[in-house]
């Protein structure tokens, strides 16, 4: 994972409020996720949930070289090298002629990025039909 800096202790200390342990129910031992006395765990519950739903739209499936042409095919890197004694900052660059630039594929995106689902059901019902 990745976080932004800036971010305050109480978010990380919030990630970090449940631990396991292991436990014994009928005589068997059993691993449980049990969060430290008065501590707060939102974030936590936050990311699980951002998680799923990015598995649930399909992050695993997402075709990232396909949606990165999608977007913009002339940017070669996100983080453009800065030129030996230049500030890094970028000059804009003068506008190309019109029938040389590329046109908006904005349509494009969202089949680009994910790639068809799967056909037929997720799982069998075997209860009423």
């Amino acid at each position: 994972m990745h976080f932004p800096s800036g971010l305050p202790d109480e978010y990380f200390s919030q990630l970090t409020a449940e631990r396991q342990e292991l436990v014994y129910r009928h005589g068997y031992p059993r691993y449980e996720w049990r969060k430290h006395p008065g501590a707060r765990n939102e974030a936590l519950d936050c990311e699980c949930y951002a998680y799923a739903a990015a598995l649930y739209a399909g992050v695993q499936r997402a075709n990232w070289a396909r949606l990165k042409e999608a977007l913009n095919p002339l940017q070669k890197s996100l983080f453009p090298i800065a030129p030996p004694g230049g500030t890094g900052v970028d000059k804009p660059a003068a506008p190309e002629p019109p029938e040389n630039k590329p046109k908006p594929v904005m349509a494009n995106v969202i089949p680009a990025m994910v790639e068809a689902r799967p056909k037929g059901r997720r799982c069998r019902n075997l209860g009423v039909r």
